[in-house]
Order: C-alpha cells, then sequence, then structure tokens
C-alpha cells in the first residue's frame, strides 16, 4: 500500500511544473546605431540592477541577440550565476523550444520589436501595440507556462526593474 502511494504522489509531482522565461529588453544605448552598445553609466547600472533582481532565481540558460547592448545587459546575470550567453538568432524557435522545456527558469534579452513580437506569438497580450516605445528599458516580461496533471497553462507576467523609464539625465 505505502509503496504504491508513493509512487501515485512521485507521479502528480513529476507531472506539476512550471518554466519560466524572463524577457528583458536590452537596457538604455549609445544612440540609435545598429550595433549600438549601452549607455553609460545608465544601461549599464540597468544590467547590474536586472543582476541583482535575480539574486534569488536560479536561471539554467541566458540567451541574447548577437548585439553589444543586449549582450551587456545580461552580462551581469551572466557572472553572477555562472552561466555562458547563448547567442540566438530565431526568437520563435527559442521560444517553442523553452515553452516544452518543464521545470526550468531562462532569461532571454532582445529588442523593441523582438520581445513584443515573442509575447504575441504566444498569443498573449504585452499590454501595449507595436514595439516597446524608444524610451521605454525598465519592463520585464515573464512567461509562466504551468504543467498541471495533464493539462497547461501558459500566463503573462509583467514587471518592471530599476527606475522607472525615461530617465532624465
Amino acid at each position: 500500500m505505502n509503496k504504491i502511494y508513493l509512487i501515485l504522489l512521485t507521479m502528480m509531482f513529476l507531472s506539476c511544473s512550471t518554466t519560466k522565461i524572463y524577457l528583458v529588453r536590452h537596457a538604455e544605448k549609445n544612440g540609435q546605431a545598429s550595433d549600438a552598445d549601452l549607455k553609460v553609466p545608465t544601461g549599464f547600472t540597468r544590467a547590474a540592477i536586472l543582476s541583482d533582481s535575480f539574486k534569488s532565481i536560479k536561471i539554467q540558460k541566458i540567451f541574447s541577440t548577437n548585439t553589444p547592448r543586449t549582450i551587456h545587459t545580461v552580462e551581469p546575470t551572466s557572472i553572477n550565476k555562472r552561466k555562458q550567453i547563448i547567442i540566438y538568432t530565431k526568437s520563435d524557435s527559442l521560444l517553442n523550444i523553452l515553452l516544452n522545456t518543464k521545470g526550468k527558469n531562462f532569461l532571454i534579452a532582445g529588442h523593441s520589436n523582438t520581445i513584443p513580437f515573442m509575447i504575441r506569438k504566444l498569443g498573449l497580450n504585452p499590454g501595449f501595440e507595436g514595439n516597446i516605445p524608444d524610451d521605454d528599458f525598465d519592463n520585464l516580461f515573464i512567461i509562466v507556462k504551468k504543467w498541471r496533471l495533464g493539462k497547461t497553462k501558459t500566463i503573462l507576467q509583467k514587471k518592471t526593474y530599476g527606475l522607472p523609464s525615461p530617465i532624465v539625465e
């Protein structure tokens, strides 16, 4: 009897898991060039604050597009978590892979157009039309996928971090 009960509890536990995908636009950038880096000191400060917000969260993998501003946005988190930054090019493919990985947490850095694209691709609403505004850098979107007893549910949580955007210098 105890073995059956233990097996059932184990099966229930294994069938219940949650995956979280943290999506962040790069921090404040230095100019409009396609290869612009983060703005000094504002962008680098925001990147450090982002890292602090993950202190108590276990992150399995960190992803970034191949631009200095996105890489430098997640670099402090990468260093603190001792995780390599993985460069991605196809956001919808990456998102599908991550959403089918149970019980893990991921961080993705993208751009004003790619972050809302990924959110909308899942049928979720980021709370605004179009792209993230040019002067908006404090959003942290969390896609939460829960598996419970054979059923799945995907929701979007929206948070902010650091000083509110836009920062007037």
